[in-house]
C-alpha cells in the first residue's frame, strides 16, 4: 500500500520528500477543475450563439452605443490603447513560449499550440455561418493602423486564441500569476472593443470559445495535480513548530492524498490528510449534479472554505471522542503556500474493514462496532459516510472510526438512521444479511434497526455503499426483509428523494420530439378548417368507429401474438400508446420497443418478449399486404392515373408465396 518507511535525520527527511515528488503522477486527466470551466465555456458560448440568433437588434444597438462612446476620445489616445492591445497578444505568448522551450516544458507547449490554433480555426467557421449577425461596426476614428498591424489587429480569432492559451497555462500557475493572466485577458478584450469597433457579442463568443477549446485540452493531455509537493508539506509543518524525521506517501485509492509520518516529541505514527483547492471544484460539480438531481433535503451545504472543512472535520471528531467512540486524536491541523490545508491525527493501528477476512469479524467486533454507533448517536452525531473503508479492527477486536469529514452535529433523526443503514448494507455484503441483522439488534435494539428501512434505498446511501448494494443483487429487498423479520416492523414507503428522474427526462424528450414532429402540421390549421367546413359531418361518427376499430383489432393480433394471457384492456392501451411513439421513432421503432417493455412488466422474458412482438408485426404486414390488394381490386383503376394493376396470376403468385411463408412459420415449435 505505501512505499518502504524512511527513518532519516532532516537531510534524509527532505531527499525523501524529493524522491517521492519525483515518482508521483504529475498530471491528471479529467480534472474537476477543467470540467468547471468546460461547462462555463460552454454556457457562455451556448448564450453568446443564442443572443447573435434571437437578439441581433438588441445587441447591435448596445455596440454601436459603446463604440460611439469610445470615438469621443482623442486620436492620439486611441492609437496608444490599439498599439498596447497588439502588443500584449503578440509579445506575451513568444516570451512564455520561448521560455518553455529553454526549459523543455515540450508537453505544456504543444498543448498551447494546438489549443490556440483549435480555438481561432473554430472560431472562424462560426463567424462564417453567423457573418450577418457577428460583424464589426464600422469605426469612426481616424486611427487606421496600430504599433504591429492595423487596428481590426487582434482579431475575434486571436481573441479565442488568446483565451484558450490563458485557459491552457493556467493550472501550471499560481493563484497570483493566474489572476495575472486572466485580468490581462480581460484588459485585451476591453482594449480590442474600444480599438476597432468590435461587437463584445462577437468577443463573448470568441472568449468562450477559446474556454471551451483550452478545457477540452486539458481534460485530454491533463493538467498538474493540484497536491503539494512533499516537500512543501515538510516547510508547513515545519513553519507550525514539528519537526518530521520520516515520511511516505499512502496509496489510498481515493481523491484525498494522504502521508504517514514520524515526528520527534510524538509517540506513534501521524497521518497527514491533505485538502487540495481542487477539492472545492469536485465538490462545487457533485453539488450541482445533487441540487439538478436531488430534492433540496438531500443537497449539502458547502464550506466557506478548505479551512472551514477542516475545522468542522477536526470538531467533529473531537465530539466524537468526547462520547467515548474510538476515533483518531486530533494533533493539529495547517495550511501550505499553495492553499493547501492539512489535518494531523494519530494513526490507528488497524485493518480497514474492507480487507478484513470474514473469519476475523466475530461476533465480539461486531458488537464493538454496534457500540461505536450508540455512542455517535448519544452526542446526535451522524457521520454520514460510514463505507468500510472508514471503519478500522485493531489487534483487541475493537472498532475504530475514522474520516469525519462529511459527519453532521446535532444530526436529525433520519441523519442517525442512514448511519446504522450504511453499516447494515455494508456488512450483509461483507457477512451476509441474517449475522448482520442479529448483530445489530442485539446490541442496537429492535426500534432503532426498524428505524432504518426507509433508508434502504439507493440514494439514501453514500457513493460507495451505493455502489456495493447495486454490485449485490437484491440485497436491499433482502436486508429490507430480514429487518422487518426480525424486528416485526410493518412494510413502510420510501421518501421520495429524486427532484427529477431519468423516466422524467425520458419523458420531455419524447414529448419535445413529438411536438417537433407534430409543429409542421400546425402550419396547415388553416387548410384543415376550410377543409372541416366544407367537410360531410355525417360521416364523422362512422369515420371515428373505424378508427377505434383498427386498435381493437391491433389488440386481437396481439393477444393472438402473445403467449401469457393478457389484460385485454392493457393491451388495447398499449396498442394505442404504440401507434402515437411510432410517430416520434423511425420505421415504427418506437412502437416496438413500448410492446417489448409492455411485454416484460408483464413477466416476459426479453428474447420472449422481442420475438412476440416480432411476430405481431409480421402478421400486421401479412394483412396490410392482403386488404391492399383487396382493396385494390374492389375500387378497381378509377381516379389512380397511369397505375396499372398487376395481372391476375401476377397477384396470385405473391398471395401463395406469403401464404407458404406463413406456413412455414406455423411449423416452427414454439
Amino acid at each position: 500500500m505505501a512505499v518502504d518507511l524512511v527513518s532519516a535525520n532532516v537531510s534524509g527527511v527532505d531527499e525523501t520528500a524529493a524522491q517521492l515528488d519525483l515518482a508521483a503522477r504529475r498530471y491528471e486527466k479529467w480534472a474537476a477543475g477543467d470540467r468547471i470551466r468546460l461547462v462555463v465555456g460552454l454556457v457562455v458560448l451556448s448564450f453568446g450563439l443564442f443572443l447573435a440568433a434571437v437578439a441581433q437588434n438588441t445587441i447591435g444597438g448596445a455596440e454601436a452605443d459603446l463604440v460611439a462612446w469610445f470615438n469621443r476620445l482623442p486620436d492620439r489616445t486611441i492609437g496608444l490603447v490599439v498599439g498596447t492591445g497588439q502588443l500584449i497578444v503578440v509579445v506575451v505568448p513568444l516570451a512564455v513560449w520561448a521560455l518553455l522551450l529553454w526549459r523543455r516544458h515540450f508537453r505544456l507547449w504543444g498543448m498551447q499550440v494546438l489549443a490556440m490554433n483549435v480555438a481561432s480555426w473554430t472560431l472562424t467557421l462560426i463567424e462564417s455561418r453567423y457573418a450577418d449577425r457577428l460583424g464589426v461596426i464600422e469605426d469612426t476614428h481616424a486611427i487606421t493602423r496600430g504599433w504591429v498591424a492595423n487596428t481590426g489587429f487582434p482579431t475575434s480569432s486571436a481573441i479565442a486564441a488568446s483565451g484558450a492559451f490563458v485557459t491552457v497555462s493556467a493550472p501550471w500557475l499560481s493563484q497570483r500569476w493566474r489572476r495575472a493572466t486572466w485580468s490581462t485577458l480581460i484588459m485585451l478584450v476591453l482594449l480590442r472593443i474600444v480599438a476597432s469597433g468590435e461587437p463584445p457579442l462577437d468577443i463573448l463568443v470568441a472568449v468562450a470559445m477559446g474556454m471551451v477549446v483550452g478545457s477540452l485540452t486539458l481534460l485530454v493531455f491533463g493538467s498538474p495535480r493540484p497536491t503539494p509537493h512533499a516537500a512543501e508539506l515538510l516547510a508547513a509543518l515545519r513553519t507550525r513548530g514539528m519537526h518530521p524525521t520520516a515520511i511516505e506517501r499512502l496509496d489510498t485509492d481515493g481523491s484525498t492524498p494522504r502521508y504517514l509520518l514520524t515526528a520527534e516529541g510524538e509517540r506513534g505514527a501521524l497521518i497527514v490528510k491533505l485538502r487540495t483547492p481542487n477539492d472545492r471544484s469536485s465538490d462545487l460539480l457533485d453539488r450541482l449534479w445533487a441540487a439538478v438531481r436531488l430534492r433540496s433535503s438531500e443537497v449539502e451545504r458547502p464550506f466557506s472554505s478548505l479551512k472551514r472543512r477542516v475545522e468542522h472535520e477536526a470538531f467533529a471528531t473531537t465530539v466524537a471522542s468526547s462520547a467515548g467512540a474510538n476515533v483518531p486524536a486530533i494533533l493539529g491541523l495547517g495550511a501550505t503556500e499553495s492553499g493547501t490545508v492539512f489535518l494531523i491525527s494519530s494513526r490507528v493501528d488497524g485493518t480497514p474493514l474492507d480487507e478484513c477476512d470474514t473469519e476475523l469479524l466475530t461476533p465480539s467486533v461486531l458488537a464493538s462496532l454496534w457500540s461505536q454507533i450508540l455512542d455517535l448517536r448519544s452526542a446526535r452525531l451522524a457521520h454520514r459516510n460510514l463505507a468500510l473503508a472508514n471503519v478500522m479492527v485493531d489487534s483487541d477486536e475493537s472498532a475504530w472510526i475514522i474520516d469525519f469529514d462529511r459527519a453532521e452535529v446535532a444530526a436529525s433523526d433520519r441523519d442517525l438512521d442512514r448511519d446504522v443503514a450504511e453499516l447494515l448494507v455494508g456488512l450483509s455484503a461483507k457477512i451476509g444479511v441474517t449475522e448482520t441483522v442479529r448483530s445489530a439488534v442485539a446490541t442496537l435494539g429492535a426500534d432503532v434497526v426498524a428505524a432504518t428501512l426507509p433508508q434502504l434505498q439507493p440514494l439514501a446511501l453514500p457513493p460507495q455503499i451505493r455502489a456495493l448494494a447495486k454490485h449485490h443483487k437484491g440485497l436491499l429487498d433482502e436486508l429490507g426483509g430480514a429487518v422487518r423479520d426480525r424486528t416485526g416492523a410493518e412494510p413502510v414507503e420510501f421518501e421520495q428523494l429524486q427532484r427529477i428522474s431519468a423516466r422524467t427526462i425520458l419523458m420531455i424528450v419524447a414529448g419535445s420530439l413529438a411536438f417537433y414532429s407534430l409543429l409542421p402540421q400546425l402550419a396547415n390549421v388553416d387548410e384543415t378548417v376550410d377543409a372541416l367546413g366544407n367537410a360531410n359531418l355525417w360521416w364523422l361518427p362512422a369515420i371515428i368507429a373505424a378508427s377505434i376499430a383498427t386498435y381493437v383489432f391491433a389488440t386481437v393480433s396481439a393477444l393472438g401474438a402473445y403467449s401469457l394471457d393478457l389484460s385485454v384492456l392493457a393491451t388495447f392501451r398499449s396498442q394505442v400508446a404504440s401507434s402515437f411513439t411510432a410517430l416520434v421513432a423511425p420505421a415504427n421503432a418506437g412502437g416496438m420497443a413500448l410492446g417489448v417493455r409492455f411485454l416484460q412488466k408483464a413477466g416476459f422474458t426479453t428474447p420472449a418478449a422481442s420475438s412476440a412482438v416480432g411476430l405481431n408485426a409480421l402478421g400486421s404486414i401479412v394483412v396490410h399486404i392482403v386488404l391492399l390488394f383487396a382493396f385494390v381490386s374492389w375500387t378497381g383503376q378509377t381516379g389512380v392515373g397511369s397505375f396499372d394493376l398487376p395481372d391476375t396470376s401476377t397477384a396470385l403468385a405473391v398471395i401463395a408465396i406469403v401464404l407458404a411463408l406463413c406456413g412455414l412459420l406455423l411449423l416452427i415449435a414454439p
